[in-house]
C-alpha cells in the first residue's frame, strides 16, 4: 500500500508587494518554488512563481521549508491553498525529485 502523501501549509512573505499577481491566484493553481542565490536581500531566497512566471511572494525566512529545499536539497510541489486580500497560503508536498530550481532575482515594480 503506498504511503500517503503529506501537505503541509506555508503562509507566504512579501505578497503586498505582488498583490496583483496574489489576486490573479486561486484555490488549486499550480507554484513553482525556485531559489534567488542572487537575491540582494537574502542568497537562500525562495520565491514562489505562478504558472505566467509572475512572483507571488516568498517563503518566510523563518520557515522550516526553507532548510528542506536549499540545506537538505529536497525538492517541492505547491498549490494554492489560500488567497485572501494580503495574503497567500500555499500547500506544499515535499518530493524526492530535488533540488529546486533557480532564477535570477527580479524586483517588486
Amino acid at each position: 500500500m503506498p504511503k500517503p502523501v503529506k501537505s503541509y501549509p506555508v503562509r507566504l512573505a512579501g505578497t503586498r508587494s505582488y498583490a496583483m499577481a496574489v489576486g490573479w491566484a486561486m484555490a488549486g493553481d499550480a507554484v513553482q518554488l525556485l531559489r534567488e542565490p542572487d537575491n540582494p536581500f537574502d542568497a537562500d531566497a525562495i520565491v514562489a512563481v505562478d504558472g505566467a512566471g509572475r512572483t507571488l511572494g516568498y517563503v518566510p525566512r523563518d520557515n522550516w521549508l526553507r532548510r528542506a529545499l536549499v540545506d537538505e536539497g529536497r525538492g517541492a510541489a505547491a498549490t494554492v491553498a489560500e488567497s485572501e486580500l494580503g495574503g497567500l497560503a500555499l500547500s506544499v508536498t515535499l518530493t524526492g525529485d530535488g533540488p529546486i530550481g533557480a532564477r535570477d532575482f527580479v524586483p517588486a515594480d
